[in-house]
């Protein structure tokens, strides 16, 4: 028997995530991730095209959709909501259903993340309710977490009144071909991920220095 190292299934394995990813063309409608991450990543990836995702972030990100799919099923199909596409993992009993994974330890998912929250909060404006389930799976502990949220009306309006302002704006932006200013960033981790960062055209770097902003956010107690 001869057993050698070989990257066969690898490649092949990475080439079908990237092509099941596929590209977002400029006049695509936006999605609901578009619109919650960083506006100048957002229209960036439509001027631009997205970069091929690294085996590293393809490493990372696929766990969570076979985990997801293996308890859920396939991901429902999109809701048009004022021109854009919001996909909700489930719905029962009048709640909005969201299912997330992590490598974070369960004693450390004390809250559900900021943008877990934020994203989850649309979908109850889409579907009409207060009441939504967060479900996350830990890999590092191999265990479930689960939050119930209820929203107050006033919350739900907000959320649509910002969704209705960030949706045109986008639009416009991609439609200009103009990129947004750096400080439209959502979450102060995104600069550490994104791939935009040194892109030649988009060069955020420098923007992000004289913006007094970080690329990797400080840590806790930091």
């Amino acid at each position: 028997m001869k057993v050698r190292s070989s990257k066969t299934l690898t490649n092949a394995s990475l080439r079908a995530v990237r092509d099941k990813m596929g590209q977002r063309g400029k006049d695509e409608p936006l999605h609901a991730s578009d619109i919650y991450q960083c506006a100048r990543k957002t229209v960036a990836s439509r001027m631009y095209g997205e970069p091929d995702l690294s085996r590293e972030d393809i490493e990372i990100m696929s766990p969570g959709y076979a985990v997801q799919e293996y308890f859920w099923g396939e991901e429902p199909e999109s809701i048009e909501w004022e021109g854009a596409l919001f996909s909700i993992d489930g719905w029962a009993d009048g709640a909005v259903l969201e299912m997330k994974t992590t490598g974070a330890y369960v004693k450390y998912l004390e809250n559900p993340q900021p943008a877990w929250l934020d994203r989850t909060r649309s979908y109850c404006v889409i579907k009409g309710t207060l009441e939504a389930y967060i479900l996350c799976f830990s890999f590092t502990s191999r265990r479930f977490v689960e939050w119930h949220i209820e929203y107050s009306q006033q919350e739900i309006d907000e959320e649509a009144k910002w969704l209705r302002k960030r949706i045109p704006e986008l639009q416009d932006y991609i439609k200009r071909g103009e990129l947004p200013p750096v400080t439209e960033r959502r979450y102060a981790y995104e600069c550490k991920y994104c791939s935009f960062k040194d892109h030649e055209d988009v060069n955020c770097r420098p923007l992000i220095k004289a913006a007094g902003m970080r690329i990797t956010p400080p840590q806790k107690g930091k």
